[in-house]
């Protein structure tokens, strides 16, 4: 599909959602994240089966999940999306979870988005501890920059056949050239490294990024940290600046439509993935766990911007309490 096209495809699968579920809690953001999923795989989207999946993930999860929420309709996206029998994947995504929490990562939604990573993979008790020892190392090296929705990338750097350290020093030498570059410091910044660090090209995708930044610019896309995520992922694709003006064409495209122009953010990494998804995922389809790491880095990302609305959401009332 050429640039109209996925965008004509993924409003109307937006729209689909939008007026299907949205009584049941879905936000539009969540929409847009779904609906970008089914786009970019070329995945037919039944409401029917869609909304079946995600009450039967409801009903099959404890009182107090995560997936009793709204995060059932993006986990359940991605089982549909990826596999041919998602309610068998589910009850594998359920052992998987168990495996992580047991190997030390924290229970909620974060760990469900690192799970379905490695449902198509062996998920021995070796790469679930390799991948809590990763996270482990990352807090430590950036403790007031790592936490829970690194778990994605955490696992899927377990993929790899490198030793731990090994990643981690590949991870903190790819921050520090990063940073003395055109990128600035944080989260974003950290988590671009960590995209990097999924490639053993690592010299390569650093020249790649600052030419993917500077080609942004001349397009009249300020490079914000939010892009960031965006900028790993199509420093994958070998000629990547070509995708530039097909992702510029995209962000604008959603800026100005009345359902999206309010989710700048969103639109950075949702033009990223619509503009370029699909040579990512041909061009890294052979590569281990790679086949959902598109999915799984947008949702990681998707997540925060949930839990950062959601204390929004909370301190709002918690003033508006207090001063009643």
């Amino acid at each position: 599909m050429n640039t109209a096209s996925s965008l004509k495809v993924f409003r109307s699968h937006f729209e689909t959602l939008k007026n299907g579920v949205k009584w049941k809690g879905l936000d539009q953001r969540s929409a847009m994240m779904i609906a970008s999923m089914y786009t970019v795989n070329d995945s037919p989207l039944s409401l029917d089966s869609f909304l079946s999946l995600s009450e039967n993930i409801r009903k099959d999860s404890g009182l107090f999940s995560p997936l009793r929420t709204a995060s059932r309709f993006t986990i359940a996206s991605a089982l549909d999306v990826h596999h041919e029998d998602p309610s068998s994947a589910f009850q594998k995504l359920q052992k998987v979870y168990g495996l992580l929490v047991e190997k030390g990562f924290s229970k909620g939604i974060y760990t469900y988005i690192a799970g379905t990573v490695l449902l198509k993979e062996d998920f021995t008790d070796e790469v679930c501890e390799k991948a809590s020892h990763l996270y482990k190392g990352m807090k430590k090296n950036h403790y007031f920059l790592t936490n829970q929705s690194d778990y994605p990338l955490a696992v899927l750097m377990a993929l790899q056949k490198e030793p731990i350290n090994d990643i981690l020093e590949s991870m903190e030498n790819l921050y520090s050239a990063l940073s003395g570059k055109s990128f600035k410091k944080g989260n974003e910044l950290q988590f671009l490294s960590h995209i990097l660090t999924l490639s053993s090209e690592g010299e390569i995708l650093l020249d790649r990024c600052e030419r993917i930044h500077k080609a942004l610019s001349e397009q009249g896309i300020k490079p914000k940290p939010a892009f960031y995520p965006g900028i790993g992922l199509l420093a994958l694709i070998d000629n990547s600046t070509e995708f530039v003006p097909s992702v510029k064409e995209t962000y604008d495209a959603l800026n100005s439509d009345k359902y999206f122009k309010w989710y700048q953010d969103m639109n950075r990494l949702l033009s990223v993935q619509l503009a370029a998804g699909k040579q990512i995922g041909k061009e890294k389809l052979a590569e281990a766990g790679f086949s959902a790491a598109v999915e799984a880095i947008l949702q990681a990302q998707q997540a925060a911007m949930i839990a950062a609305v959601s204390s929004s959401i909370a301190a709002s009332s918690s003033a508006d309490g207090s001063s009643s």
